[in-house]
Formats: C-alpha cells, structure tokens, sequence
C-alpha cells in the first residue's frame, strides 16, 4: 500500500488527529486556529484579530507535520493517559498538538511496531501517506461554500448587502438561463446545471466541477464586482489544472501555486476583511488549499488519489444486496458473479470477437466514443469528447450573449 487518500474527517480518523476540535486542523502544516467561544468552533485567519501572523500565504514558514512529531505528540498523549492525568488536561494537550494518540499507519505504539513490521514504510512517510483528496476538498468545501456567498446564502449577522453578493433579480436571471441550457446538453451534463438554490443539497462533486470548469465563468461574468470574479477566476484556473487527468509539469505545478495563493489572499482580504464578526468565514478549507501544491509534489497529480472511481464503484453496490437479512452474503455473491460475467465478456470481446458475436447473436463492435460523438483531434486542441446535443443548437442573443460578450474579449 502506498498511501490513503481521504477528506479530511476520514483522513483526522485514519491519523488518530482531533480533527475540527482542535487549534491546528491540517494535516499538513500547523496553522494555528482561533476560538470562537460564541460559536465553539474554531477559525483559521492569517492574522488573529490583535494583528498577530498566524501564517503566511506567501513565503509560508509554518512548520510541517512529520513521521516524528506525530509519534512525539502521539507518546505525549499516551504518557498522559497511562499517568492519570485529568481528562481536562488530556483534552487541552491534544487540542494543542491535534494528535489524540497512537495510530496504527502512521504513529504506532511499540506494541504495534511488533506486532505489523511489515507497515514500518508507512511510518517513516508521514502525512503525505494520507494526502487529502482534492475532490472533497475543493469540489465539495470551497466551491459550494464560494458560490453560497456569491448567492447570499451565508450570511454574517443578518448584512444582506454585502458587494459580492448577486441582486435576487440576477438570481432569477440565472436560474432561467439554467433551465433553457438544460435542454440543449445531453442527459449526463444537463444534471450539472440545476437552479442551484434548489437543488444544492443534491449537488455532487461532478456538479460543483461542471460549475468551476464551465459555467460560473459565463453566469457570474459582469454579474459580481471585477475584484471577486478575479477570486473566482483564479480557482476556476487553477482547477483547470488540478482536475486535467493527465501529467503536471513543473509550470503547471507554479501556475497552481500562483492561482491558489491569489484566492486565498484575495479572500481574506476582500471577503473576510479580517473583522471579528467575520471570523466564521475562515474556514480550515481555504487555509488547506495552500497544502495542495506540496502534495502533488509527494504524491503526483489531484486524479491519482481522488475518490471519483471508488465513489461510483460503491453506488452500484447498494442494488447488488437483494436481501435484508442476509446483506453480507448476497453482497459478496453477486459481487462475484457480476466480476466473473465481466471477465468473461471483456476476454471473449477481446480474444474471441468472432465467437463471442456468434453466441451473442451480436454484432462486434470496437470500443470507443458513443455513437454520434464527436473527438477533437489532437493538433487541434485538448483531448476531449464532444456527446451529442438533445436538441438542435440555436444561436445566442439578448441577455445570454450579453453576458458572454465580456468573457470572450479576455
């Protein structure tokens, strides 16, 4: 095994870290936390609110979690566990180191150590065994949480006329375009662009994605102020990147460190504003962005440990148990009989075509794009695949070219 890839409560879980409870929630680096006593959360701002640095977005300095300071945070907890230390002091230790005691992959305990020799890799490797998954991360935390404040939907003590929020007559604008677009994609995409007022809670990470990638460019350009579309613009870039299922470069990786730390900056300068009553806009997201570069550094690119994969893989699992009172068992049986039909049919495809179409009574066809889809050669642009509309296109007009106008000019 080489790493886990997680969101960040499962990654807490698998590193035996307190998780949102605690002073310094990454993973990665120790950015210190404030306490909010009237919420009982904890904030992530660059500065505390006396002006002190917490961190720095540009030329960061903030140390970084290692195999060692785990396993010494790990045997401090332990050790005041085992002398009988008050629980209020065990819980204030691992408040302030984020380590709540051994764990198994990354800080065992000496009995451990014996126990599973075989592991002993996964020590020494720290937390880039655990990177986090870019999909929850920015797909499913920062995107949906920018696009609520762009919406209005979060608001800080009730203000209802902050600069970046939409007029509700630009909601409704949106919403109409979106219900219109729908009907000129094919079924998979027109899924992504559902009004999202309604629809939010059923929005997945392939929604938020079609929204970062495509979208948001066209329905927020000339809609929200020039200074927080460039914020936009700036994720948007660097997820262009981050989400390509394919090699970084070194100037890919440079683009991406460059986009992020222009969102973050500009995100707690002109969003956050470094107020108190603002304090619950700095979310341990946005800070966690800045770990994202180091992490394709140790790891490789954002599609090598993302979930889409294994996410899909375990929602067709649900209609493989046929019965209640026996899941496991029906589980691991239709498991296997649909891993060996597959096999077959992929060997006898690939092998066999002429025996295979003969029992089948089914022509052979080669693998490739559906049918009617068109393919971009490659001295053309991006490797990409063009489905077929649901309905004829039309040409753009009134408000829906207006707003692509701007758009097209940059």
């Amino acid at each position: 095994m080489l790493n886990f890839t997680t969101d960040q409560p499962g990654g807490d879980k698998l590193c035996q870290l307190t998780g949102v409870s605690s002073y310094i929630y990454n993973r990665i680096r120790l950015f210190q936390g404030i306490y909010a006593p009237a919420s009982s959360h904890v904030y992530f701002p660059p500065k505390d609110l006396s002006g002190k640095s917490l961190f720095k977005v540009h030329d960061c300095i903030a140390p970084r979690r290692t195999a060692a300071s785990i396993a010494v945070r790990a045997v401090e907890v332990e050790d005041a566990r085992a002398e009988g230390r008050s629980v209020a002091y065990q819980t204030r230790l691992q408040q302030k180191s984020g380590v709540k005691g051994y764990s198994l992959f990354f800080a065992p305990s000496p009995a451990m150590r014996t126990t599973y020799p075989h592991l002993k890799q996964l020590w020494t490797m720290g937390p880039t065994a655990a990177p986090y998954d870019t999909m929850h991360l920015v797909l499913l935390n920062v995107v949906p949480h920018l696009r609520k404040l762009f919406a209005g939907l979060k608001l800080v003590n009730n203000k209802k006329d902050e600069d970046y929020f939409l007029p509700k007559a630009t909601v409704a604008l949106i919403g109409r375009e979106l219900r219109e677009a729908r009907q000129t994609v094919p079924l998979a995409q027109a899924r992504s662009l559902r009004i999202f007022d309604i629809h939010q809670k059923s929005f997945k990470a392939v929604d938020w994605m079609h929204f970062i990638l495509c979208s948001g460019e066209l329905l927020l350009a000339s809609r929200i102020p020039s200074a927080f579309y460039k914020i936009f613009m700036a994720l948007s870039r660097a997820c262009r990147l981050l989400f390509r299922p394919r090699g970084v470069s070194e100037a890919d990786i440079q683009s991406i460190d460059n986009d992020l730390k222009y969102f973050v900056t500009n995100y707690y300068d002109k969003i956050y504003r470094g107020s108190a009553e603002r304090l619950p806009l700095c979310l341990s997201t946005n800070s966690s962005l800045l770990d994202i570069v180091p992490l394709l550094r140790a790891c490789g690119p954002a599609w090598v440990v993302w979930q889409f994969p294994m996410e899909r893989k375990i929602g067709t699992l649900g209609k493989l148990i046929r019965s209640s009172s026996r899941p496991h068992t029906t589980l691991v049986k239709n498991v296997t009989r649909k891993c060996k039909a597959d096999l077959i049919t992929s060997f006898g495809q690939q092998y066999l075509p002429t025996e295979w179409a003969e029992t089948t009574k089914k022509p052979w066809t080669a693998p490739g794009l559906p049918r009617g889809s068109l393919k971009v050669p490659q001295d053309v642009g991006p490797d990409c695949a063009l489905l077929p509309p649901r309905s004829e296109p039309v040409g753009l007009g009134g408000a829906e070219f207006a707003s692509m106008r701007p758009v097209l000019i940059r």
